[in-house]
């Protein structure tokens, strides 16, 4: 089954992000959300499912699994990224995210 949607990691973290909010603060957030932003609430469940089977797919179809001692991001294994807590990971990610950023940002200002 496939969704016919391509995912960036970018958009799957913010989803985790949104998933660990509380409600009073997903419908703060919601509240904030430009007009032609669909509101995570809107999904459906038979969506969601989908994309689940999706990855899923694509997880059982790969030649091989990576092992949890091996490499994830430079300095991290899959282990030692798991192992983190939430705030320390999503600390990591916003730097990665950042780096990302300055790197894009120097090459649009090559001539």
């Amino acid at each position: 089954m496939s969704i016919g949607v391509s995912v960036s990691p970018r958009v799957l973290r913010v989803l985790n992000l949104i998933r660990r909010l509380e409600p009073q603060e997903r419908s703060q957030l919601g509240k904030l959300l430009p007009p032609d932003v669909t509101p995570l609430s809107v999904v459906s469940e038979e969506a969601l499912a989908e994309a689940v089977a999706y990855f899923q797919d694509k997880a059982r179809r790969r030649a091989t699994l990576p092992s949890l001692d091996d490499s994830f991001i430079p300095g991290l294994t899959y282990r030692q990224y798991f192992a983190l807590p939430d705030d320390e990971a999503d600390a990591l990610w916003e730097e990665l995210e950042a780096e990302l950023w300055q790197s894009t940002k120097a090459l649009a200002e090559l001539p």
